[in-house]
């Protein structure tokens, strides 16, 4: 079952902002920084290596007097103002907003397992389209959140508490 945005609401973690946004099913997540992804990662059989050199910052620029990011195409690293707990009885999911669609890029996330915990949350966007301008701390996609069967052991893994890297 779909949790409702006010149920996914009591797990997030807003990190002292209000760019969030409640939804009937889920949050709107805020952009905080966003970085060119530039090169791989090694996934091995038991972990997966992440350069962050790897992942260059995309600066700034202002337009019409907003503070926003130019993409180009390609692939890029989102972190996000808020953070997360994912419940036991809860598996968590990200989902581009429609505006990013229009646009020509799309974000979407891997699972966020029970018990996956980070004080602010991360994901890639892939833009197909030339270019898309992102005003810094903009909604660009939704955390929902599906109910599941408590599983025997929480998540635990390597990127426990971490976002891209």
């Amino acid at each position: 079952m779909l949790l409702t945005g006010h149920q996914v609401f009591q797990y997030l973690e807003t990190n002292g902002t209000d760019y969030h946004k409640v939804n009937q099913v889920g949050i709107d997540l805020s952009v905080k920084k966003i970085e060119k992804i530039v090169g791989g990662v090694l996934v091995f059989q038991e972990k997966t290596v992440v350069d962050p050199s790897l992942f260059i910052e995309i600066p700034l620029t202002s337009i019409e007097g907003r503070q926003m990011w130019r993409l180009e195409r390609g692939a890029y690293a989102l972190t996000f103002n808020e953070g997360v707990t994912i419940p036991p009885h809860a598996t968590g999911f990200i989902t581009s907003r429609s505006s990013i669609y229009r646009g020509g890029a799309h974000i979407n996330s891997p699972i966020w397992d029970p018990g996956f915990t980070t004080k602010e949350m991360g994901t890639t966007l892939m833009l197909e389209s030339e270019t898309i301008f992102i005003e810094e701390n903009a909604r660009v996609c939704q955390f929902y959140m599906l109910t599941n069967h408590i599983p025997q052991d929480l998540y635990d893994g390597q990127f426990q508490g971490k976002t891209n890297y």
